[in-house]
């Protein structure tokens, strides 16, 4: 499994890993957006542009993800193993970002 998510690392590419590294970032800023909205400073970007940067991602990630799909179509076996690793890894970033923002989406929707 390690072993497994290293390779995915490794194979990920720049833009990749820089999609993913912001996602982390975004992950780990969620709880701090429930902050009263600040003007300046650091709260400014945690409880203004990261709750605005989430939307987007949400268009990026299947974005990536069909892009691997089409990419498939044709590859070798050992490429198509290779995208197939990015997709999942596509697809369990977008459910841990999900997860991480869920409930400041569902406060602002009461």
């Amino acid at each position: 499994m390690i072993s497994t998510l290293k390779t995915t690392l490794r194979e990920a590419g720049f833009l990749r890993l820089l999609l993913l590294a912001l996602t982390v970032f975004l992950i780990l800023v969620a709880p701090f957006a429930f902050a009263e909205e600040s003007r300046s400073g650091w709260r400014l970007f945690t409880t203004t542009v990261a709750p605005a940067l989430i939307p987007p991602m949400f268009f990026v990630y299947p974005l990536d993800m069909t892009m691997c799909r089409v990419r498939m179509d044709g590859a070798s076996d050992a490429e198509r193993a290779r995208l197939k690793r990015q997709v999942w890894l596509n697809v369990w970033s977008m459910v841990a970002l999900l997860l991480a923002w869920l409930p400041f989406f569902m406060r602002l929707l009461d």
